[in-house]
């Protein structure tokens, strides 16, 4: 198969797969012992970092935590991405003061009928964020720091964070999709650079069987 010919059945493949690839599911989890807040009863915990090693668009986001506190009403809760993309996934009016300890493997997803508002301890299911949605992530790049930033604002209750798990629907990057075809093509070029040096030494009349690209041809060097 000669250059041309090459680089359009690879150009095509390169096409077909961008538009055909498929979505993966990438889990990155973390344990923690971050005391909340950071001094005292009252203020800003250190925030919790996630590092993300995947690249690729983001189409869907979805956060576990567990936390262990004695007043999580006192609590707020905001996944910072990336970029400037932040969210709050939990807020409660003082009207609504409640009573009650602990966020348990408590799941946030937009896709849930349940929003987190409307659910009294103990908070173990899965729930809709309160103070936007997810979905404020979708499009961008996963890669990279995410953060879990707990506020509490209410004087009296303590606790930690013990775990945090991103739960991301990602399509794979373009760019790394060229790059593997990009390298396929260089090496097929190198291939054929070899074959043809080694073709220009041969004796004349000698007879190359089977060169790369070639099924059961043969070529004569003096008709080159």
């Amino acid at each position: 198969m000669d250059r041309q010919r090459f680089a359009k059945w690879s150009l095509c493949a390169v096409l077909l797969l961008c538009a055909s690839a498929e979505s993966s599911v990438i889990r990155t989890e973390k344990y923690f012992s971050v005391p909340i807040p950071a001094a005292g009863t009252k203020g800003i915990m250190s925030p919790a970092v996630i590092f993300v090693p995947n690249h690729g668009r983001l189409l869907d986001i979805n956060i576990t935590i567990d936390i262990t506190h004695s007043c999580i009403f006192d609590l707020e809760l905001y996944l910072v991405g990336p970029g400037s993309s932040r969210l709050c996934l939990n807020y409660y009016a003082y009207s609504e003061f409640f009573r009650a300890a602990d966020y348990r493997m408590t799941k946030f997803d937009d896709e849930s009928r349940v929003p987190v508002s409307q659910r009294q301890p103990y908070f173990t299911g899965v729930y809709q964020p309160r103070g936007g949605r997810l979905a404020v992530f979708d499009g961008i790049d996963p890669y990279g720091n995410w953060r879990l930033e707990i506020y509490d604002n209410i004087i009296g209750d303590a606790g930690k964070l013990n775990y945090v798990q991103l739960e991301m629907t990602v399509n794979p990057e373009p760019a790394t999709i060229m790059f593997f075809f990009i390298s396929i093509f260089r090496l097929g070029i190198s291939k054929q650079k070899k074959y043809y040096q080694t073709l220009k030494y041969m004796p004349v009349r000698a007879k190359i069987k089977n060169p790369p690209g070639k099924n059961h041809f043969q070529i004569s060097r003096s008709r080159l």
